[in-house]
């Protein structure tokens, strides 16, 4: 008994320090940013931002949600889980809430996970695959996406314009190595990768409607930038990705000719709107956990 109680410590014990970790990782990656790259032309430039704005990038970033929610329905439903669409959105919701104001707890693919198992009986095996190989056809489409656009960008990288070949290469690779590793989930593929290419697509015009609010038109790098800063929020060292996307942008703005504290503000700014789309799903959250109390007390 002591010995489990032992583990069981541990593991909370671990489960701290990785949470304090990430703390430290986004508090010095903010810290370098606004003291290298300008605490006062940030501020101001955050100051200076249209409201209106931020609200129309929110819409668009939660609608990126709502497709990505079709893209998990036709992955789950292929493992045997019968959910509606609307359900999904909610857990979807709650998922995003639950990763960046719970880093130090299950995550949102985990509490999907038990919600999937608990509440809809689905085989624990074929609900993991299903959420893991949604987060791999997002990545891929990343990659693709990126190698067909920095082959058109004004970034200064040598054999830059043969860069596109890779996306056909890496969409070939990824499909035979999806069809030996996800069996069960065949002929979902292609269908995900274009579900996936929209929901980055949506969200890099969200990123457009902040940019044009601060006259940066610049749309081919921006949207390159954007993406590198996706796969830097990824990394699991920052708590909730926060400060990975900010240091993206500052550090690579000067090379496509943008100021850094402009660069800085749209990464502060986008940051912001996934903070505010995160929200309601704390909300569901609690309502969720108050039906489950009285279902019990009933």
């Amino acid at each position: 008994m002591s010995k489990l109680l032992s583990k069981i410590s541990n593991k909370k014990n671990l489960k701290i320090v990785f949470y304090v970790l990430k703390f430290v990782a986004s508090g010095f990656a903010l810290w370098y940013i606004f003291v290298f790259f300008g605490k006062e032309e940030i501020s101001e430039s955050i100051k200076n931002s249209n409201p209106f704005s931020v609200f129309f990038a929110l819409i668009l970033y939660i609608f990126s949600q709502y497709v990505s929610t079709l893209r998990l329905n036709l992955i789950v439903k292929k493992a045997g889980i019968e959910i509606s669409t609307f359900e999904n959105f909610k857990l979807y919701l709650i998922g995003m809430a639950y990763n960046l104001f719970l880093p130090g707890g299950i995550g949102g693919d985990g509490y999907k996970l038990l919600i999937y198992k608990n509440d809809y009986n689905a085989d624990g095996k074929k609900a993991f695959l299903a959420l893991i190989l949604e987060r791999a056809i997002g990545m891929v489409v990343i990659f693709i996406l990126i190698a067909v656009i920095l082959s058109i960008s004004t970034f200064d990288i040598r054999y830059k314009h043969f860069f596109w070949i890779v996306a056909p290469i890496l969409y070939g690779v990824s499909i035979l190595i999806f069809n030996i590793i996800f069996k069960y989930f065949k002929n979902l593929f292609t269908r995900g990768m274009i579900w996936s290419a929209l929901i980055q697509v949506i969200q890099i015009l969200a990123l457009y409607v902040l940019a044009y609010s601060f006259g940066q038109t610049n749309w081919i790098d921006l949207a390159c930038i954007f993406l590198l800063s996706t796969i830097a929020t990824a990394v699991p060292v920052f708590l909730g990705g926060l400060g990975a996307r900010e240091f993206v942008f500052g550090l690579l703005a000067t090379q496509v000719g943008m100021e850094n504290s402009v660069a800085v503000t749209l990464a502060v700014l986008f940051s912001f709107v996934t903070i505010l789309s995160s929200l309601p799903g704390l909300v569901l959250d609690w309502f969720r956990k108050r039906s489950n109390i009285n279902q019990i007390k009933i």
